[in-house]
């Protein structure tokens, strides 16, 4: 296509050459007539130029762009909504330790006034109950 249009183009600066009239006029007049020329090829190779026909190879290819052609092994553990995995005692004391933490340094540090030495218990389970400040 690409190859007709050099041609044409070749032939008009020949004929206004020929006839000894204006290159610029020639040339201006080529790319008066220019309009985007919207065209997508199908998997045959031949051009579609309609606009439905577009819109429906642009989604097939990108449908096909994105789809995956690479077999997948399932996973080889049994899943099931009724049967969950154990929870380990070692996973409950590391929660509970982590939230004691947390729960102790957050109590310490709304509560400690330096100044008055206030006593702050270091065992997690009292900082626990209570989220306020003690009143004394």
């Amino acid at each position: 296509m690409k190859a007709n249009i050099k041609a044409h183009h070749f032939r008009v600066l020949l004929q206004a050459a020929g006839a000894k009239t204006s290159l610029k006029k020639a040339k201006a007049s080529l790319s008066k007539g220019r309009s985007p020329m919207d065209a997508v090829l199908n998997k045959a190779g031949t051009l579609i130029t309609s606009r439905s026909g577009m819109e429906d190879r642009v989604k097939e290819f990108c449908t096909n762009l994105f789809c995956s052609t690479t077999p997948v092994p399932r996973c080889s553990l049994p899943h099931s909504s009724d049967t969950s995995l154990p929870i380990l005692p070692s996973e409950i004391r590391s929660a509970i330790t982590k939230t004691a933490l947390a729960v102790q340094t957050r109590y310490r540090d709304q509560c400690f006034d330096p100044d008055a030495h206030e006593y702050i218990p270091s065992s997690p389970l009292i900082t626990l109950e209570s989220e306020r400040c003690p009143k004394q």
